[in-house]
């Protein structure tokens, strides 16, 4: 197992947080936005929000 750093595990999570948001869209053919709840997930995971 690799040991990550916080801005690394910080970076994962925000990937996985919008291609879980995303994904469902592509499959459906959906022209949506990325929800705002993710959106405020991943900003508030970099520490932005």
């Amino acid at each position: 197992m690799v040991a990550l750093s916080a801005r690394q595990r910080r970076r994962v999570l925000v990937a996985d947080l919008i291609s879980t948001a995303v994904f469902p869209l592509a499959i459906t053919g959906s022209t949506a936005v990325v929800p705002d709840v993710t959106i405020a997930a991943a900003m508030t995971a970099l520490g932005l929000g």
